[in-house]
């Protein structure tokens, strides 16, 4: 199994953390992540890569639009994940070399990331 298909199995945690937190939303689009992203990691198809890519940027998105600004008012310091996570994505294209280390720091930020703000979501 390879690091990346790995790492992607990380977002099923967030899906069993939103089912407990009654979150449909998140529950919902990081069981679609998973599937997708473990389906990405493991063979190149251009199909899935593009859904995969488009869903994982609805997400980011939708959760930035909706969500952050509620959880940086409770904790202003949660505001960095959603500049750096960018960051790394940005630094995929530009350091081509370290792509798969890099995107296993990106899948590992936003797993953590996302825990927390489930959990402040929650509270």
């Amino acid at each position: 199994m390879k690091l990346l298909q790995l790492s992607s199995c990380l977002f099923s945690t967030l899906s069993i953390h939103a089912y407990y937190a009654r979150n449909p939303f998140y529950h919902h689009i990081f069981l679609i992540i998973t599937m997708l992203s473990i389906l990405n990691h493991q063979e190149y198809n251009s199909m899935i890569k593009l859904i995969d890519i488009f869903v994982a940027h609805y997400a980011y998105f939708q959760i930035n639009i909706s969500d952050a600004p509620v959880i940086i008012r409770k904790k202003p310091l949660m505001i960095m994940p959603s500049i750096i996570i960018p960051l790394l994505y940005w630094c995929e294209f530009v350091y081509p070399f370290y792509e798969i280390e890099i995107h296993f720091i990106l899948h590992f930020l936003m797993v953590a990331t996302l825990h927390s703000y489930l959990y402040l979501i929650e509270n």
